[in-house]
């Protein structure tokens, strides 16, 4: 059996038509609030430790979280001070700009003026193992993710530039050379779906690519080659996204952040859609 049907199997599937729309509702698990954060532009679940990362708006360090909401360290933020930004977990090994980082490496990216650079960082001294300057963004790159199955990262792009061409985008980024690989914009594709703060993060089941925005109340499903999926209604109590962060599991489970700083735990991103492969992507679920 391929790795890709491997990773179908892990949950019941859902057979559908690519065509037709699909909502599902998450349920809400728990929710924490750190007493010394006003507001929180992304978060991150390191699966290694069991705790989450968070970075506030124009903050000066990254915050280290357990699951109950304990403080546990802060490193400086790499770059420079910024309000557009995301946290990621390196799932594997990979290469940014000819530097091999390892598994569990924080990565940082910073969108807030031109196109966005992506750091690479170690989660206990805070130093920077590596940085690539990315050939996407016109300011305000507001979240960023890697890819394992495909070793890419993708970036999202806000609506914030001044022309419409360049606004509302998801990048496929090359992570050696920073170059651009694919792209497609959210709008099209969902026409009332736009990003202000928000986010975007990979299922690590099978890799579909999940967007938040604090402007919606409903998470965005695509496939990586670029197809809408489906929409995952918030539930109650939950509203106003700015950050996203699955966990490295199979239960379905993931870490979001509003942008007022109530960090909340969702569960109900496991059900699989079998869609074919939509766009020659070799995407055939979530």
């Amino acid at each position: 059996m391929s790795h890709a049907l491997t990773r179908i199997a892990l949950s019941t599937a859902v057979v559908i038509c690519a065509t037709h729309t699909v909502h599902a509702e998450l349920t809400l698990i728990t929710q924490f609030n750190p007493n010394n954060m006003i507001e929180i532009d992304s978060i991150a679940f390191d699966y290694i430790s069991d705790t989450v990362w968070v970075y506030g708006e124009n903050a000066s360090d990254l915050r280290q979280y357990s699951t109950s909401g304990v403080f546990l360290q802060a490193i400086p933020r790499p770059g420079e001070q910024s309000n557009d930004a995301d946290l990621d977990i390196a799932s594997e090994e990979l290469v940014i700009n000819e530097t091999l980082v390892p598994a569990g490496t924080l990565l940082f990216t910073n969108g807030e003026t031109d196109t966005a650079e992506i750091y690479a960082i170690d989660p206990d001294t805070g130093d920077v193992l590596a940085t690539l300057n990315t050939a996407f963004g016109v300011d305000h790159v507001v979240g960023g993710a890697y890819h394992s199955e495909r070793n890419t990262f993708f970036l999202v792009q806000d609506r914030g530039p001044s022309l419409e061409a360049d606004e509302n985008i998801i990048a496929e980024i090359d992570p050696v050379d920073g170059s651009v690989l694919n792209s497609f914009k959210i709008d099209h594709l969902l026409p009332d779906f736009f990003v202000r703060y928000g986010d975007i993060d990979i299922s690590p089941v099978l890799g579909g690519l999940y967007v938040v925005s604090d402007s919606q109340t409903s998470i965005a499903h695509f496939s990586p080659g670029g197809s809408f999926i489906r929409t995952l209604d918030l539930p109650v109590g939950v509203s106003g996204l700015s950050g996203i962060g699955l966990a490295d599991d199979e239960s379905g489970s993931a870490w979001v952040t509003s942008q007022s700083g109530v960090i909340s735990l969702l569960n109900g991103f496991s059900m699989t859609v079998l869609l074919g492969d939509l766009n020659g992507d070799g995407f055939v679920g979530i």
